[in-house]
């Protein structure tokens, strides 16, 4: 079987563009299936060429600081963070690698924007929505015919601790019944 090794260096998990800007979570993409040799200056580069006012790009990596094939990219302006998330995947093309990667709103944990009441698991990336909601809220919401068709994106910790537990973006949508808990 065939194996590539990928050498990677600790400098090139972080690129700051602006060193004097405050990175602000609501204006991050996350960037899933990233190639192995893509460093978060590439990433920068790429990001801020298709969309403009990138000023921050991370890979995240494992408890080794290797990295593990998603990053994130900051913006300075909602315009570029909106035409990132609104491009939803960006085919990646190099001399060494070609590759589509996906572009999501970078989840945090965070209150239902509905209620402020619950924990809001679900975010609706969907411009009509683009907010969090928990499970009432959301099934509430979404009963609608118009909306039905939404999917949730939902934020995953790996375990471990360390930089790995960088979110993991889920394209699965709640089941029906979760029981009486929210999660």
């Amino acid at each position: 079987k065939e194996v590539q090794i990928i050498p990677w260096m600790l400098g090139d998990s972080n690129f700051v563009r602006c060193p004097n800007q405050r990175l602000d979570p609501q204006k991050t993409v996350f960037v899933g299936a990233l190639h192995g040799m893509l460093n978060a200056e590439g990433l920068a580069h790429i990001f801020n060429d298709l969309f403009g006012g990138v000023v921050y790009a991370g890979i995240d990596t494992d408890k080794h600081k290797y990295p593990i094939g998603s990053g994130r990219v900051t913006f300075n302006s909602s315009k570029s963070y909106m035409k990132a998330v609104a491009a939803a995947f960006v085919e990646i093309k190099c001399s060494k690698f070609s590759k589509k990667v996906q572009v999501d709103p970078y989840l945090e944990d965070s209150l239902c924007s509905c209620c402020l009441l619950k924990q809001g698991p679900y975010f609706c990336r969907d411009l009509a929505c683009f907010k969090y909601f928990c499970r009432h809220c959301w099934e509430l919401a979404h009963s609608n015919e118009f909306i039905r068709h939404h999917k949730p994106l939902m934020r995953n910790n790996r375990s471990g601790g360390g930089p790995a537990t960088r979110p993991i973006i889920s394209l699965t949508p709640p089941t029906s019944k979760l029981g009486d808990r929210d999660m």
